[in-house]
């Protein structure tokens, strides 16, 4: 059993012991999950570096594991009488402080350490639902879940497919080699951790391994996958910046001048330091597996047992789980089933640094190892699953902003932009129309848009998405066909001709280059292996292709909210960042935009606008709320809105109505 024991275990009630109608009251326990796997193990085979890793001789003196740890967390009922569902929602860069598919939680808060329920809609059917590190690099506290991984070892050998660093090895120090950091900022900044480090989040570095290295390059480029110029060497330090002076730090990197808004950098240098990232995947995989089968004999089990096991994440979370089911990890050890259906939301077509040497597990980039092929389940994404055996059902669903991101086509269209792909048996995939990354986040209140943002939630319609998996999974019950932008009916077009179809006034629109362009990228041959060679050597771009648009700019294809069926305004998956002077104007990251409909005809006339008014749409809020019913009542009808949630999507969506005919009357 590659869980061995549990340590600093805590049981407390949850949300103060209230009992939650149709599932009781809960439980939440947490602690530290501790794990050994044999490095020799089919299971095991794919992890990068874990046969590098430190080795411990177990008892009988004839075998060898690999140890680590993961700080977890547990919801369960505790009046369960028979096995439950386990929702294992893959925690983003450590985070656990709401429970998942729930409405009306806060965004958030970095020294959060309590579990918002919000609506309790899992709490209400009963589900149990849990969390653990996986990540190298979060910084684990009470408000994070951490990763204690192993250290990839210098151990020289003859005929290494993947040898040690250059040189002179040092048997037993980590290995050395070359990573590669990229940041951008909002403000300017002084000094940048060599990691994934933000506003937002802290995490562990990638130390440089000389903070003197002549050869360490830094580069500079004005949009996300525009042209690198080198930054000369003399400019720049491995230190940190102190009331205007640079300190020597092998942890960070400082710029004479500073580092300027908006743009991109990218250093390129040796760290001494080399977890075994790819203990991440292990870690999920088997503590799921101890949740669903139980575990060694005297540890705390984790109550009736679990009848099925489902797979959760968001964005960076759910690019874990495509590539846990690409390294094949839904096979425990003992060769059982992990996961019976798994649901990655907003996770575009990519993978991600998650079992790669050097790898950082937060980090998005656009020409890494996460952003190379494999993109589709007709293209090979989960052929390693299917050939070793309990490929779970998967639902993959994006907003209209992960198309924008230049990626999310390429899920379903092949990469040349010339045909729709074919469906795999067992694979779902969804737009949710109009909607962007990050949804209604206070976040978007601090960003740098240059139009008012879209705040369509799309929880709503992942908790039907969620219902049809468990149906799937558990009964056999098939899911509704997906709906997708197609090239064969014209619903998948190039982002230009969607954000210009609707000339809509005083509206800022990124440029032509503003758009992100997936770069076809070269890493070496050994990218199957975990390694990267670096700097990348770039080819042309893949196509980029978004969802058509209707009259008033909303999007045609996908599931269509109750809110584009019976708008009061146009919802892009897109806004722009405010203009840079120097700079193209951009897409921004994660936001979407909102440009409500004019009043009435003579507003529109006279603003230039060609969407028809308010007035024009509905008669009154009797006529809207009509219209309104019969939308919602469509998707419920195909199963893609929970009849329980009806009432709330029905209140939201006219109170939308209220607000803009309210608005327009003021």
């Amino acid at each position: 059993m590659a869980l061995t024991h549990l340590a600093s275990i805590r049981h407390e009630p949850f949300d103060e012991g209230k009992s939650w109608p149709g599932g009781g009251p809960y439980e939440l326990v947490s602690g530290v999950a501790h794990f050994a796997v044999e490095p020799e193990a089919e299971a095991n085979a794919a992890i990068t570096d874990l046969d590098r890793a430190e080795r411990h001789r177990v008892q009988d003196g004839e075998r060898q594991e690999v140890r680590f740890s993961a700080d977890f967390r547990v919801l369960r009922p505790t009046e369960a009488t028979g096995p439950t569902n386990l929702l294992f929602a893959v925690a983003n860069r450590g985070r656990f402080q709401a429970v998942p598919f729930s409405l009306d939680t806060a965004w958030y808060d970095p020294d959060q350490t309590t579990i918002e329920p919000g609506d309790g809609f899992l709490l209400r059917h009963g589900w149990t639902i849990a969390w653990c590190g996986w990540q190298w690099d979060v910084i684990s506290g009470p408000a994070s879940l951490g990763l204690a991984a192993p250290e990839a070892l210098e151990i020289p050998a003859a005929g290494d497919p993947h040898p040690p660093s250059e040189g002179r090895p040092i048997e037993g120090r980590p290995i050395e080699g070359d990573v590669r950091v990229d940041f951008t900022s909002d403000v300017p900044i002084a000094d940048h951790a060599l990691g994934d480090s933000g506003p937002q989040f802290s995490f562990h570095s990638y130390a440089a391994a000389d903070v003197d290295q002549a050869d360490a390059v830094l580069t500079v480029r004005d949009t996300v996958d525009g042209e690198r110029r080198v930054v000369d060497r003399d400019r720049w330090h491995f230190a940190r910046d102190e009331a205007g002076a640079a300190v020597t730090d092998d942890a960070h990197i400082r710029l004479e001048g500073g580092f300027e808004p908006f743009r991109y950098y990218e250093v390129t240098y040796r760290t001494r330091r080399s977890p075994v990232v790819g203990t991440g995947l292990l870690a999920v995989r088997d503590f799921v597996s101890f949740l669903r089968y139980g575990g060694p004999a005297g540890e705390w089990q984790p109550g009736p047992g679990v009848s099925a096991a489902f797979g959760c994440g968001n964005s960076q979370s759910g690019r874990f789980l495509r590539h846990f089911l690409h390294e094949a990890m839904n096979l425990d050890e003992e060769g059982r089933p992990v996961f019976d259906g798994v649901l990655p939301h907003v996770a575009g077509a990519r993978l991600g640094e998650f079992n790669q040497r050097y790898g950082q597990p937060s980090h998005f980039s656009h020409s890494g190892i996460g952003s190379i092929p494999p993109f589709s389940p007709a293209g090979g994404l989960f052929d390693k699953q299917v050939k070793a055996g309990a490929m779970p059902r998967v639902i993959l669903t994006n907003t209209s902003w992960e198309y924008y991101r230049g990626d999310a086509a390429l899920n379903h269209i092949d990469p040349t932009g010339t045909a729709d792909l074919e469906e795999r048996p067992g694979v779902r995939m969804y737009l949710f129309a109009g909607a962007d990354h990050l949804g209604p986040s206070p976040v978007k209140a601090t960003m740098p848009v240059a139009n008012p943002v879209n705040d369509l939630n799309s929880i709503i319609l992942l908790r039907a998405a969620l219902m049809n998996l468990v149906a799937w999974a558990v009964e056999g019950i098939e899911p509704p066909p997906s709906r997708v932008p197609r090239l064969s009916d014209g619903t998948a077009v190039p982002p230009e001709v969607a954000v210009n179809a609707v000339a809509i006034p005083g509206v800022h629109r990124p440029e032509p280059v503003g758009f992100p362009r997936l770069s076809v990228t070269d890493l070496g041959p050994d990218t199957d292996l975990g390694l990267v060679r670096l700097p990348p050597k770039f080819g042309g771009t893949y196509p980029s292709l978004v969802p058509s648009v209707d009259a008033d700019g909303n999007d045609t294809p996908g599931i269509r909210f109750p809110e584009l069926a019976a708008p009061v305004a146009t919802y892009t998956g897109w806004n722009a960042r405010t203009h840079a002077p120097g700079l193209p104007d951009a897409l921004i990251q994660f936001a979407g935009s909102e440009f409500p409909f004019p009043a009435t005809a003579e507003r529109a006339r006279a603003a230039g606008d060609p969407r028809r008014s308010l007035a024009e749409r509905y008669e009154d809020r009797e006529d809207y709320a009509r219209r309104l019913r019969a939308a919602v009542s469509a998707l419920v009808a195909a199963r893609h809105l929970l009849s329980e949630d009806a009432g709330t999507a029905l209140e939201r969506a006219l109170d939308r109505y209220d607000r803009a005919v309210g608005d327009r009357q003021s």
